[in-house]
């Protein structure tokens, strides 16, 4: 990650200003060993640094389900599966304090991923 651009969108509403200019959501333009078209197969490439988690957020699991669910909405998705709204939202952009093993597991597996979480799990470790 030796090229960046500058952070994204800005804070979010209800959320607090980055206290860094390092701190808020990258675009990652440029990788070693990786094309610009891979590192966005599944959505653009980000990273996340914020200092209330401290951690990157999981974006290509995130972009994996959004475009399984397709079409469908956050809504019709809590629906079918009776996770929480909240914690859909959770789960797709990656914020680790509000993410639930359980609904995330259940969700995965509704979604029909878990193949594709299992070899993200595989190249964490």
């Amino acid at each position: 990650m030796s090229n960046m651009v500058s952070p994204g969108s800005g804070p979010r509403r209800g959320r607090r200003q980055p206290t860094s200019q390092l701190m808020g959501r990258w675009r990652i333009t440029e990788m070693e060993l990786w094309e610009l078209d891979d590192l966005d197969l599944l959505g653009p490439a980000q990273i996340a640094l914020e200092r209330s988690e401290g951690v990157i957020r999981w974006s290509a699991l995130g972009e994996r389900c959004k475009a399984a669910r397709g079409v469908r909405g956050i809504r019709e998705m809590s629906v079918l599966t009776g996770i929480p709204q909240y914690r859909l939202r959770a789960i797709e952009s990656g914020h680790v304090s509000e993410i639930h093993p359980a609904l995330t597991q259940r969700y995965f597996r509704y979604l029909g991923i878990e193949g594709c979480v299992a070899q993200w799990c595989h190249g964490q470790s």
